[in-house]
């Protein structure tokens, strides 16, 4: 009879063991927490300003990416191209340049015409149909890039029925910077990159130039006229 019955026991004994360790595991880690040490790891806040009002990313209703200053230098993004590859949902076209959003060319639905169904801005500024496609579209001394997906014709216009793209540079900050950067390609093709900030006012006023050159020779051979290398920029 007492073997029976420490036998019906064991398994809510067994019950009680694991119970207690699952309550001693939650004290455990609530007392951690209450140690004073501060484990909040903190993050910068993203600002959206596409939709006319700036938002942080985290109360941003629209479909909308955004790659930083940061994203571009980590990951070496060099172009609008390389920027839109790290976007769901939006491809760059691999011929004739521009870009699709959801399948839908920022030129026209079938590739015919000229209605542009997506708008490239810079600065606030939009690009023409040409500077959109065939650039140049570096992405040298940029701040942010936002590529808003789906129809956003009520802020950007009715160009921008399958998107829009807000390409921001850097602002000018109250510090002294320079910076530059040197890339050489084929067919004897070089890059000059360069970035002049200067404080004019202590907290006031700034300046912030940034200009970037490319040169290449080309990749045809003139034989009429002996002119291996043709220049291009």
């Amino acid at each position: 009879m007492k073997k029976t019955i420490e036998n019906a026991m064991q398994p809510w004994m067994r019950s009680v063991g694991t119970v207690t360790l699952c309550v001693l595991a939650f004290s455990g880690a609530s007392w951690a927490q209450n140690t004073g040490e501060d484990d909040t790891v903190a993050f910068d806040e993203i600002i959206v300003t596409g939709e006319r009002i700036e938002r942080s990313l985290l109360n941003v209703t629209s479909s909308v990416s955004v790659i930083t200053e940061t994203d571009i230098t980590d990951k070496n993004l060099e172009s609008l191209n390389d920027i839109l590859t790290q976007v769901a949902n939006v491809q760059p076209n691999l011929i004739g340049g521009g870009f699709r959003i959801r399948g839908i060319g920022n030129a026209s639905v079938t590739g015919a015409g000229d209605g542009a169904l997506a708008t490239t801005y810079v600065d606030g500024a939009p690009l023409s149909g040409i500077a959109g496609n065939s650039g140049p579209l570096d992405s040298w001394d940029i701040g942010q890039v936002e590529v808003f997906r789906g129809a956003q014709s009520g802020s950007q216009g009715r160009d921008s029925l399958a998107g829009a793209i807000l390409i921001r540079s850097n602002d000018p900050i109250y510090e002294t910077e320079v910076k530059g950067r040197i890339r050489v390609a084929e067919y004897g093709g070089t890059t000059f990159s360069g970035v002049l900030n200067t404080p004019i006012v202590d907290d006031q006023v700034a300046v912030r130039l940034a200009f970037e050159r490319k040169k290449t020779d080309g990749f045809n051979t003139n034989t009429t006229l002996g002119i291996d290398d043709i220049e291009g920029s």
